[in-house]
């Protein structure tokens, strides 16, 4: 249903391709100059550790392939994924999965490790916000998170996402059924308050 077209959705068709500025990050369209970088940063086991699509180890390849189906549902408008670079080198990715029908857009982001703890994911989370509600016009944001994955909800919350509940046993990570925290913001409540 994510990339479900709909006439009377608010989501721009076809999609931007934004160019955005967060601090000493730019977000720019994914490209095929960045198949090294990501295939470098992704073959991580922490990395593969809390994201779902990514497997450990990461085959010679995926990254090529990844970023060929992120290209793919961007045209189809179903997704946008986008890239985090820091002094001129891809360091991560970030963008939305879209839900036409309801205006809505999950969140959804990697940093490579040697870029942790250096507040980029937060700042790349919080400029996704502000152009999902000032420029694609959507509704709700939402993003999920493992429930192990304290540091991630911290980005989240340091971006301005409300906790909204647990989904207990909601996804399945290498055989292993994990909870969920969820979190989310409507249009009528950002900017958040700090």
């Amino acid at each position: 249903m994510s990339g479900l077209k709909n006439p009377d959705s608010r989501i721009p068709d076809p999609l931007p391709s934004p160019d955005l500025l967060a601090g000493p990050l730019r977000i720019r369209p994914l490209t095929y100059k960045d198949e090294e970088r990501v295939q470098l940063l992704a073959s991580d086991a922490e990395i593969a550790s809390t994201t779902l699509s990514f497997p450990h180890p990461y085959p010679p390849g995926a990254a090529r392939a990844w970023i060929e189906k992120k290209l793919d549902t961007f045209a189809k408008g179903e997704e946008m994924a986008l890239a985090i670079e820091h002094e001129s080198q891809y360091i991560g990715s970030v963008g939305f999965f879209f839900n036409r029908r309801d205006d809505a857009g999950e969140l959804g982001y990697w940093i490579g490790t040697p870029y942790w703890g250096r507040g980029f994911a937060s700042l790349a989370a919080t400029a996704m916000l502000r152009f999902g509600f000032e420029e694609l016009n959507l509704h709700r944001i939402q993003a999920q998170v493992m429930m192990r994955n304290a540091g991630s909800a911290r980005v989240l919350e340091k971006a301005g996402l409300r906790f909204e509940g647990l989904l207990r046993g909601s996804i399945k990570k290498n055989g292993v059924y994990e909870d969920v925290r969820m979190y989310a913001l409507v249009a009528a409540d950002w900017p958040p308050a700090r």
